[in-house]
């Protein structure tokens, strides 16, 4: 815990018992206008007025011990109560919040980071961040595929299940699909971090695919992904990733034996507009026949 929300501090604070220094560094702290908002709210919360008086008066004619008890605890609830209140706000003003951008099957979407950094996130995919804590915690967590064009000067990462990728000044892409792992760097450089290997660094033209335990280098010549503009575009890719793609893509139902295809790899493409020809292009070009079924395809 950061000393300026310790009790004790917090305690002398409200007192009006620092010193000087003490004041001039609690001012210049991150948290300190926060907790000056919950002081000044607080300052607001009344309790019912307490003549001594009077009560002392009333509990004299009160015969009954219980009726005692409970007017005298009746004022330690209101002060309980309000600091519970005062306590509910610290916690919810000072808990980092979650921002989380997603996409549907076949959907596409583009927003920017706290840092001007541009996104777009590819099909069924997602993308979370704390939005009002990004200083102090500048990751990002991807699930699917996402390409970013970073701002100038933005340092943050971006975190997978399979590895971690640190931003350089770049532009990049990023795939994460189970144990399917890959970046392509189009611009500056970036570091990736697995955790069974070293780290690596990519420059523009290069990539990095990690399948399972097994990572491999490999040369782009494109300037950006071909999914912006609508076409999936693979090289020498696991079938199996290719048949998500689709899947992400169309929303389909693909029936077939993984014990066939498990070894079979793709080179190739398909558009994002027309199902029918995606499946020709995909299916033709590795000799498989298939069933369609409404939603439903069924492999041979």
């Amino acid at each position: 815990m950061k000393e300026h929300l310790k009790n004790t501090f917090l305690g002398r604070w409200i007192n009006n018992d620092l010193s000087k220094e003490e004041e001039l560094s609690f001012r210049e702290s991150p948290e300190y206008e926060t907790l000056k908002k919950i002081a000044e709210v607080s300052q607001k919360l009344k309790t019912p007025n307490y003549e001594k008086t009077k009560v002392f008066s009333n509990l004299q004619n009160k015969k009954n011990t219980r009726t005692k008890i409970r007017s005298i605890r009746s004022h330690w609830i209101y002060k309980v109560a309000a600091i519970a209140i005062i306590l509910f706000g610290v916690f919810h003003l000072l808990k980092p919040s979650q921002t989380e951008f997603t996409t549907k099957i076949g959907e596409q979407l583009t927003f920017v980071l706290p840092d001007s950094t541009k996104v777009t996130l590819n099909s069924n995919s997602s993308l979370i961040f704390s939005a009002n804590n990004w200083e102090e915690n500048k990751v990002v967590t991807l699930d699917g595929e996402a390409f970013f064009s970073v701002t100038h000067g933005a340092l943050f990462s971006v975190k997978t299940n399979t590895a971690t990728i640190k931003v350089l000044g770049t532009q990049f892409n990023v795939t994460s699909h189970g144990t399917y792992f890959e970046t392509q760097c189009y611009q500056g450089k970036v570091k990736v971090t697995a955790s069974k290997a070293r780290d690596i660094i990519l420059s523009k033209g290069k990539a990095y695919r990690m399948e399972g335990a097994v990572g491999n280098h490999l040369d782009i010549v494109d300037k950006n992904p071909s999914w912006l503009t609508g076409e999936s575009t693979f090289k020498n890719v696991p079938l199996e990733y290719v048949l998500s793609a689709l899947k992400n893509q169309f929303g389909i139902t693909l029936t077939y034996s993984k014990e066939n295809y498990k070894t079979a790899r793709f080179t190739g493409s398909f558009i994002h507009n027309d199902l029918d020809t995606s499946l020709q292009m995909v299916f033709s070009a590795m000799e498989i026949d298939y069933i369609k079924q409404g939603n439903t395809i069924i492999l041979k």
